[in-house]
């Protein structure tokens, strides 16, 4: 025996399923009929059945079912019967597969949410089996439409609207084409639009838009459909809220950076206009000790302006590229100490960005070696080719700086460190220990300085 409502559901009589043994069977889904037989054989040892497979109704479309089956034997009788439920479950199974690729749409979501509210709008089109979907948002009192949609229609002024009703409330539009809509819009008659299906885009109070689906059929939504077009909402709702915060980041890194710029900038002028006043009250001095001593103040200086105009240059205000920065600084002191054009320079340095913290007192440390070798290392007609040797070093957390040149060598009485002689040479140990670093002194054909210091630094 079976309801008659199983015609309502199937469009076959129950007779059909009574009198005909393997009818049943036959419109089982081909996906779903092994598991389903192999589970219906557990009746047969007197277990229950509950089981979800796809049945073929009278129109050829499939739907989806839960049959619950319980075996009863009836007392006295060498029988036994079964009870059975069968339920249809299509919008829930529907729903399932929504959720699914919701989740799947959600997690493929990449860093800028314009693309994943695209995302949301295109399968909210799908899912929906709609003509078209729509996103309207307000930007700066700017209307911003994206859709989806199988056809070319403009849904700005209804998304508008739908925006200024009543959060997560639904509403449903029907004979769209005769509404006062398709008197400013012809592409609704056009395209012959029945129905429409819209809800505001809310994140908290704030309506951030609206979201709707059109139909070229008269169409009722499900709940079903509805709760999917809720959800959709409110995941274009969390990213026009995380765009929002992502403008209001980018804006604020902006302006910090101005500042930074500036600030570099300014320092930068500053320490020029310092070794401007250093070169021009050296130019009024006749002792020619003290004018040297006001050359190296001025070297000095200058290496640690060059710091400031490289940042102003550069787009990463806390990190310098070091090599580009010793070249610049070696040219400079070349061209400011040495009468001799043959000297060259050869910099080997690692590619690598450093915080100013580190760049100004290294910086400082090649100033005071280079100028020593500069001054000192190459006496009229000592070698042929004069050299300066520069490197600079990443390894095994460490780094290793290295100043060298092929002169006379650096007398023998003298110590780097704890060497307190000249102020050159007090600096070098002060900015070595500034790096919580160390020094090595080698005089094989002319004079190497190695400074080691960690990479924290």
């Amino acid at each position: 025996w079976m309801t008659d409502n199983v015609s309502t559901i199937t469009g076959f009589d129950p007779d059909k399923f009574l009198s005909e043994e393997y009818f049943w069977e036959s419109r089982i889904h081909p996906d779903d009929k092994e598991n389903v037989l192999h589970e219906f054989n557990k009746l047969k040892a007197g277990n229950s059945v509950k089981v979800e497979y796809r049945f073929q109704c009278a129109d050829g479309s499939y739907k989806w079912f839960l049959d619950y089956t319980v075996p009863k034997k009836i007392e006295n009788l060498d029988h036994i019967e079964y009870i059975g439920i069968w339920l249809e479950i299509s919008e829930r199974k529907q729903m399932q597969e929504r959720l699914v690729k919701l989740n799947e749409c959600l997690l493929s979501f990449g860093v800028d949410p314009v693309q994943n509210i695209d995302g949301l709008v295109t399968l909210c089109c799908h899912e929906l089996n709609a003509a078209g979907a729509y996103y309207s948002s307000n930007k700066n009192g700017k209307s911003i439409t994206t859709g989806d949609t199988l056809i070319n229609f403009d849904g700005t002024q209804i998304c508008n609207d739908i925006a200024k009703g009543e959060k997560s409330f639904v509403s449903l539009i029907r004979d769209f084409h005769k509404t006062k809509y398709a008197q400013d819009n012809s592409d609704i008659i056009k395209y012959n639009l029945k129905t429409l299906l819209g809800i505001p885009v809310a994140f908290g109070e704030s309506i951030k838009g609206s979201l709707c689906v059109v139909y070229q059929e008269e169409k009722t939504p499900t709940e079903d459909d509805q709760k999917l077009l809720s959800i959709i909402s409110s995941a274009i709702a969390i990213e026009e809220e995380r765009h929002s915060s992502q403008e209001v980041i980018q804006n604020s890194l902006q302006e910090k950076e101005i500042l930074l710029k500036e600030l570099h900038h300014r320092v930068k002028n500053n320490l020029q206009v310092i070794s401007s006043l250093l070169y021009l009250q050296s130019s009024d001095i006749e002792d020619e000790k003290i004018q040297s001593l006001f050359q190296d103040s001025t070297s000095r200086v200058r290496s640690m302006s060059l710091v400031y105009e490289k940042l102003f240059q550069s787009t990463n205000f806390t990190n310098l590229n070091f090599s580009d920065y010793v070249n610049n600084l070696v040219s400079y002191l070349i061209d400011t100490y040495s009468s001799n054009t043959n000297i060259s320079k050869k910099i080997e340095i690692d590619n690598i960005s450093m915080p100013i913290d580190t760049v100004i007192p290294c910086g400082l440390i090649i100033n005071e070696l280079v100028t020593n070798s500069l001054k000192y290392a190459f006496p009229d007609g000592y070698v042929k080719t004069p050299e300066i040797k520069i490197s600079f070093k990443l390894s095994d957390k460490e780094f290793v700086l290295t100043v060298a040149d092929n002169g006379i060598g650096i007398p023998d009485d003298i110590r780097l460190e704890n060497e307190q002689k000249t102020l050159g040479l007090k600096l070098i140990n002060m900015l070595t220990a500034q790096l919580y670093g160390k020094i090595q002194l080698e005089r094989n054909n002319g004079t190497e300085c190695q400074i080691t210091f960690s990479e924290k630094i």
